[in-house]
C-alpha cells in the first residue's frame, strides 16, 4: 500500500517543509499520503459497486425510483395550479352570483318606482 502514488500530499508537501511545521510535518505526510490512499481505494472499491450494482439492474431500481419522484413532484405541481385556478373560478363565481342578486334588487327597485309612477 505504501507505494500507491499520493500526489496530492505531494503537491502540497511543499507547504509545510518550513517552520513552524518542520516539527511534527513527517508524521503529517505519513498521515496525509495515507488517507489519501485510503480515499482512493475507497472511490475504486465504491465504483466496483457500482458496475456490480449496474449488472444486475439495481441502478434501474433507482431510475424507476428517480422517475416516480419526479412524476410526484409534477403531479404536486399541477395540483397547485389547478388549485389556484378553482379558487379564482370560486371567487369569479361569487361575483357573478353577487352581481346577478346585485342586478336583481335594482330590477326590484325598478319595477317599484314603475309601480309608483303610474
Amino acid at each position: 500500500m505504501s507505494d500507491i502514488p499520493t500526489p496530492e500530499t505531494d503537491a502540497a508537501w511543499d507547504k509545510y517543509t518550513s517552520p513552524p511545521y518542520t516539527y511534527w510535518a513527517g508524521d503529517l505526510r505519513i498521515l496525509a499520503q495515507r488517507l489519501e490512499r485510503e480515499r482512493d481505494e475507497a472511490r475504486t472499491e465504491l465504483e466496483e459497486y457500482r458496475s456490480i450494482a449496474e449488472k444486475i439492474g439495481a441502478t434501474k431500481a433507482v431510475s424507476e425510483r428517480d422517475k416516480a419522484v419526479a412524476e410526484r413532484d409534477g403531479a404536486r405541481e399541477q395540483n397547485a395550479k389547478l388549485s389556484d385556478i378553482a379558487e379564482r373560478a370560486l371567487n369569479n363565481t361569487k361575483l357573478g352570483l353577487d352581481s346577478i342578486q346585485r342586478e336583481n334588487q335594482l330590477r326590484a327597485e325598478l319595477d317599484q318606482l314603475k309601480e309608483v309612477a303610474k
